[in-house]
């Protein structure tokens, strides 16, 4: 029935109806609006004026106004609410329910309309259910029971996945529960339940409580469940309405539990029953009575009287400390009168066990000391290894919810494994863990993750997966190789891990536990724990830890699926850019070969845009310059279904041709039906040529376009053939060039280059047609002459002498050089390319030394001074080592007073073969051989310590002379060297003189002056030795940082007779003095030519006439001789 509303008729109407707080109008039956609130003015922006115009269906949105008349007209007589949008004045559309009530108005049936705005509520609703459907997946992946529950319908109004598979209920069942969940609570757990949900109406964000309850399952059997809430939504109030739980089956560590109260039990009435042990300390005698079984709970047969210190060393080390400072604190005045604590003790069988004591000061002197103490003592192990047992399950269950946790949030292994194993330290209990990931290809483990006190065992650990490998017999190989988890109870004293029990001891270990990760049912990796404790795996524990490794491997697998979508997504975009930035050409036709596809390495190839050449056949590209059966062949491949590869000579768009090296395939669907044809083709235009040139490069000189050493061994193969099947003779020349090395210095590489081009040009034009010259590298040139006698090569010799003298114009300068050649002819001097090469580079270096400039033909003597040379460089490589040498010691004379100023070291050889080598045979072969360094630093080094013996053992000072070769000058770290054999022998640097010969000086004075230089500043002499032979100039001699020119015995040995002689050294006398430097002849044999000597002003002597070069003990004696005489 309408209401009506004569009790509002009147001068109030109009204020009563302004007072709603909600847009509200009074319509017609056709929807005119007869009358509108102030609240409906304000919102829609429209004046009673212009509403009063208005139909309400002009206040709808576009697409709903034509609902408005519809729905006064079948409005039902008690009214109707439904939803509706509106269009306020500024457009703005807002949604709105409209609660549309029949009254009487005026004796009138009208319709009172009251219109609620629930945008809002609109877009919260959209909101919640976006964060529904990520929340739903969220908790679907939750390793826990998941569930939400609303505390005022009493019921789950969602549960996961993992809730339904692990009750054994369907997600129908789970919805049709209702408030009927409370029934598959434990009825001793309903109250305590109930409690929690109302506990939870008023609690804050951010809340968490953890509950403990039992639920039947749908076959009947009961599951403890650990469950952990927090608010989840709240009502209009603020109140909360849901909650939010991740609920874990702990069923076995209550089953556990449960065993420790009956054992606590069990042992209350065991103790209640059987002799508990007592005890009674006098502490003014320190004499300590004990029952009959008290000793027997130490694992001890009875030990007659015991005192404080007994009992104190019977206690775990670690605890005696504690132990004793509770029992001074109940003894001292004012101190407890009862005390009770737990402690350890090491039995004789090396076990472990726990005592309760509990003591009662039974007397105390009048200071309050006590004097007297009685008590009991009872075995508490297996209680304490029961509270141990359920902590450990207690931290377990912690780690892997944790783990559970991190799995959810983590997104890959490098996040996720560092994680797990923290909670296995942090939240498990546990010392260490560590994670190892095995390698397929060397079969090794290797760390990838690890947490906990001992990582640093981990640095550089090798463990292998191989049964044969030593590092692969412990537990994390065992478990990865058999895939099973690996209990190591004892760590200590496991066979199993006795390679690691000193590491183990020093870490405190107890246990391991080594678990396989799997990918896809593969072990690919170990999860290793490592406990303080033995015995911590009990089977509750393996279970648990199973479990996480399950948990684990699952995130494994999930990784993989997730990076391997990842991956192909990547590679597919790869596949495209590969083909779009290959640099060869990629086109695809179909079977009709009409160009389908081209890339753009295509285009920059051809010149040919895609759009030219798109539909139309590729034979666009030929340049008619390919075989027309290389086209057959290519369409008779792929006509049966083959590829084909080969090279095709095409012409691109500018008419320029090109090599294009091109492989064709077919296109086939996964039912083997050809669709198109593939294209590859790289253009090889520019490595054809290179082909060519390194073909040239392979078999001729790049500088002289001579032939090079791979056509010389064929040619000469070939010529030798010809000369043995035709008994003839076969001449190889070996051509170098005197003093090329001048040019390069000089006048620089170009130069050189140009000149050398020119040589070979003029070597040519002497040869035959069939002669063969080949230039193998430098400045050395090899001929081979077919059918030429000994005869024959020396005319060819001198004409390659006469044409190589002669002027040379390179660039702007006039050079002129010689050559030196060395001659082998076969069959007298060789029969292969090897002795023939290698007899006339002998015979060269003869005619090098013999003058330059001329040819030698390699003799039998050569042959033998070759021979001799060989066997003293293979006896000088081993010399050193097996101490054949030695130093003889020549004393040095001063003339005027006779004393000894000094001696020169002088090395000698001596070979269980060779015999006594002479120094001027072996010192050259050293040299040459690069073993004069290793033999200097050694005679430098006993020459330095035998002086500074000699003077240790109270001799007068005197300076030690030594020898320096070419190649020791020469050696960049000759100074460096010198002073660190100085400061080890400890020998001061005066007492050291180094002597070079003149020509080596001479050689490069420059470079000469600066060693000199260096050698100077360490405070080292320097002399010349053998001085008159060379070349000296007086300008570089008087820049050299000498002290003391040797005159050479070649002068000394003919002055009583030679007056050449006599002028010589009277002449290098006078210059020394001339210049500030001393002079020292060598080779003095009679007094004849010491008075002459003396007569000059020469400063030193030394030679026979005084003493030959002795050894060291030899010439001590000597000098202690000398010192009396």
């Amino acid at each position: 029935m309408a209401k009506t509303l004569s009790a509002i008729i009147g001068s109030d109407y109009q204020a009563v109806f302004d007072a709603s707080p909600n847009a509200t109008f009074i319509l017609g039956s056709l929807g005119q609006i007869l009358n509108a609130s102030r609240s409906a003015i304000n919102r829609y922006g429209f004046s009673r004026e212009e509403l009063l115009q208005m139909n309400i269906s002009d206040l709808a949105a576009p697409d709903v106004k034509i609902h408005g008349p519809a729905k006064l007209g079948i409005s039902p007589k008690s009214g109707e609410m439904y939803e509706w949008r509106f269009r306020s004045k500024d457009g703005n559309e807002l949604q709105v329910e409209i609660f549309l009530e029949p009254i009487i108005l005026n004796g009138k049936p009208v319709y009172l309309a009251r219109i609620y705005d629930i945008s809002r509520s609109k877009i919260l609703e959209s909101e919640l259910q976006n964060k529904q459907h990520l929340l739903e997946r969220i908790l679907n992946t939750e390793p826990g029971t998941v569930y939400i529950y609303d505390l005022l319908k009493q019921q789950n109004v969602y549960v996961n996945r993992r809730w339904l598979t692990a009750f054994g209920y369907t997600d129908r069942e789970a919805q049709a529960m209702g408030a009927e969940l409370m029934q598959i609570f434990h009825p001793d757990d309903m109250n305590r339940i109930a409690a929690n949900h109302d506990a939870w109406r008023t609690a804050p964000d951010g809340e968490s409580r953890t509950i403990e309850y039992r639920i039947r399952d749908k076959q009947g059997g009961w599951h403890w469940l650990m469950s952990n809430e927090t608010p989840f939504t709240r009502d209009e109030s603020g109140l909360v309405s849901q909650i939010l739980g991740i609920g874990h089956d702990i069923t076995e560590r209550k089953k556990s539990e449960q065993a420790f109260r009956e054992s606590e039990e069990l042992l209350r009435l065991t103790t209640e029953m059987s002799n508990i042990a007592t005890w009674e300390y006098n502490a003014e005698n320190n004499l300590m009575s004990r029952s009959a079984n008290h000793d027997q709970l130490y694992g001890l047969p009875w030990q007659g009287n015991w005192h404080r210190e007994t009992f104190l060393m019977a206690t775990h080390p670690d605890d005696r400390e504690p132990v004793n400072e509770i029992i001074n604190a109940a003894l001292a005045p004012g101190g407890p009168d009862y005390y009770a604590f737990d402690f350890r003790v090491i039995r004789p069988d090396k076990s472990l066990c726990w005592l309760w004591a509990k003591g009662q000061i039974a007397k105390r002197d009048p200071a309050g000391r006590g004097l007297l103490v009685r008590g009991i003592l009872i075995d508490v192990t297996e209680r304490k290894f029961a509270e141990a047992r359920v902590q450990r399950l207690t931290q377990l269950y912690a780690a892997l919810s944790q783990c559970n946790q991190a799995i959810v949030r983590c997104s890959n292994e490098a996040e996720l494994l560092p994680q797990v194993c923290r909670d296995a330290v942090n939240f498990g209990g546990m010392q260490m863990a560590w994670v190892g990931m095995l390698n397929k290809t060397t079969k090794q483990i290797k760390p990838v993750a690890s947490f906990g006190t001992g990582i640093q065992y981990l640095d550089g650990i090798e463990v292998s997966a191989d049964a044969n490998m030593p590092t692969g017999q412990g537990p994390v190989g065992i478990s990865l190789r058999t895939n099973q988890p690996y209990w190591c109870q004892d760590f200590q004293h496991d066979p199993v891990t006795a390679a690691w029990h000193e590491r183990g001891a020093e870490f405190g270990w107890g246990a391991i536990a080594a678990l396989p990760l799997h990918r896809n049912g593969v072990a690919v990796g170990v999860f290793a724990l490592y406990s303080g404790t033995v015995n911590a795996f009990d089977e509750a524990a393996q279970n648990l830890l199973i479990e996480m490794a399950m948990d684990i491997s699952y995130a494994l697998e999930r990784f993989d699926t997730e990076a391997a979508r990842r991956q192909e997504q990547a590679q597919l975009r790869k596949l495209s850019q590969v083909v779009e930035q290959s640099p060869n050409v990629i086109l695809i036709t179909d079977l009709e070969a009409n160009i389908e596809y081209v890339n753009p390495a295509f285009v920059k190839t051809t010149g040919y845009s895609f759009a030219e050449v798109a539909g139309k056949n590729p034979s666009l590209l030929q340049s008619g310059r390919t075989p027309h059966t290389v086209y057959a062949d290519m369409w008779a491949h792929l006509h049966n279904g083959n590829s084909w590869q080969g090279e095709l000579i095409n012409k691109r768009k500018d008419g320029s041709e090109y090599i294009e090296s091109v492989y064709v395939s077919p296109m086939t669907e996964t039912e083997g039906r050809i669709t198109h044809y593939l294209g590859i083709k790289e253009d090889v235009t520019e490595q054809k040529r290179a082909d060519e040139r390194i073909h040239y490069l392979a078999n001729f000189d790049s500088l002289t376009g001579l032939p090079n050493r791979i056509q010389l061994a064929d040619h000469i193969k070939y010529a030798l053939g010809l000369a043995k099947r035709n008994n003839e003779h076969l001449a190889v020349m070996f051509v170098d060039l005197d003093r090329f090395k001048d040019i390069n210095d000089t006048l620089g590489h170009s130069v050189g280059d140009d000149f050398l081009i020119e040589v070979a040009r003029r070597l040519k034009s002497v040869l035959r047609e069939e002669d063969m010259v080949s230039r193998l590298g430098g400045d050395e040139f090899i001929l081979i002459l077919p059918a030429d006698d000994a005869n024959g090569a020396a005319r060819v010799a001198q004409k390659l002498l006469q044409v190589v003298s002669e002027r040379y114009r390179i660039r702007q300068y006039d050079l002129i050089v010689t050559a030196s050649i060395g001659i082998a002819l076969y069959p007298e001097d060789g029969e292969d390319l090897e002795s023939l090469s290698r007899s006339a580079d002998t015979a060269m270096y003869r005619a090098k030394q013999e003058g330059r400039a001329g040819y030698r033909f390699f003799t039998a003597e050569m042959q033998a001074r070759a021979t001799r040379n060989m066997q003293l460089v293979n006896a000088l490589r081993y010399a050193l080592e097996l101490g054949q040498f030695r130093i003889f010691y020549q004393p040095q004379i001063s003339i005027r007073d006779g004393r000894i100023i000094g001696v020169e070291a002088l090395l000698r050889w001596r070979h269980p073969e060779l015999g006594d080598v002479p120094p001027a045979e072996f010192i050259p072969v050293a040299e040459d051989s690069g073993m004069i360094l290793p033999i200097g630093e050694w005679v430098l080094h006993k020459a330095v310590q035998q002086l500074k013996r000699w003077m240790d053992r109270g001799h007068t000072p005197m300076v030690m002379a030594v020898n320096l070769s070419a190649v020791q000058f020469r050696h960049a770290s000759l100074p460096d060297l010198v002073a660190s054999i100085l400061d080890e022998a400890q020998l001061p640097p005066e007492y050291l003189e180094l002597e070079l010969t003149e020509g080596v000086a001479m050689h490069d004075p420059l470079e000469a002056i600066a060693v000199m230089n260096k050698l100077h500043e360490r405070g080292i002499r320097m002399s010349i030795d053998d001085f008159g032979t060379g070349y000296s100039s007086l300008n570089y001699l008087k820049k050299f940082k000498v002290y003391k020119l040797k005159i050479d015995q070649s002068f000394v040995r003919d002055i009583n007779t030679d007056q050449e002689d006599k002028a010589i050294v009277a002449a290098i006398i006078s210059m020394a003095k001339s210049l500030g430097l001393k002079t020292i002849a060598e080779g003095v044999e009679s007094a004849e030519q010491l008075a002459f000597l003396c007569e000059q002003g020469c400063d030193e002597a030394q030679g026979y006439y005084y003493s030959r070069a002795l050894p060291a003990g030899e010439l001590e004696a000597f000098i202690l001789n000398h010192a009396r005489d």
